[in-house]
């Protein structure tokens, strides 16, 4: 994976910390070290958020075959937002006693279409089924969407670089060698145990990300 939420010239920039002053013998060394640390503080980004990995990567993820319940009303919210694009809407014309019968449903506004995204539906990912809408059922309709932002927010990319900075000061101050280093971050070795303090969001960082957020039951806060 490539590190996507910032850049290592971020990072040092915001720890300050040359890759002598940690021991390592070049800034490859030190470079490679730096990528697997933003993709660490990347997934704890995403996992608080509740969204897929790489949400936040400039234009943003494709969700693929979102599965919804429908209330027979037309309207139903994606889980992920904002919304950029949708690949495909089908619902289900079987039963549940029936093996799933997938019918492509066509975007309008326009002559012959079946659904259109709701005019805030880059905020909240709402959709509205105004023809060929299914009835109220279990998981009858279907969606492939692309979800995300045009660039990565910026809180989001501060908060990156903040959560590496941490790590880096407590390789310093544990005054671990570049050995040491690699072996916990580049080979597979328990990162969040040798650096939990590092890695834990604060709750500046927590009252940014909460905008973010998605909750369990439908959709992002705010």
């Amino acid at each position: 994976m490539v590190a996507t939420y910032t850049t290592t010239a971020n990072v040092r920039d915001e720890t300050q910390i040359d890759y002598k002053d940690l021991g390592f013998q070049d800034e490859t060394q030190y470079e490679d070290v730096l990528d697997e640390l933003i993709l660490y503080a990347e997934k704890i980004i995403d996992n608080y958020c509740k969204v897929p990995s790489g949400f936040f990567a400039a234009a943003g993820v494709t969700v693929t075959d979102e599965y919804h319940d429908h209330d027979g009303s037309g309207f139903f919210n994606l889980h992920y937002y904002p919304l950029t694009a949708i690949t495909t809407l089908s619902r289900n014309s079987a039963s549940l006693t029936q093996a799933a019968a997938w019918v492509p449903l066509i975007a309008g506004p326009g002559v012959g279409s079946d659904y259109i995204a709701y005019p805030d539906y880059r905020d909240h990912g709402k959709i509205y089924i105004y023809n060929r809408a299914p009835p109220a059922g279990f998981r009858n309709i279907k969606c492939t969407y692309k979800a995300g932002y045009a660039t990565t927010p910026k809180d989001v990319t501060q908060i990156c670089n903040e959560i590496v900075a941490n790590i880096v000061r407590g390789i310093l101050k544990r005054r671990l060698t570049p050995q040491d280093v690699s072996q916990i971050v580049i080979a597979g070795g328990d990162i969040q145990a040798v650096f939990a303090e590092g890695m834990k969001l604060n709750t500046a960082q927590k009252s940014l990300l909460d905008t973010y957020m998605v909750s369990e039951v439908r959709g992002r806060r705010g």
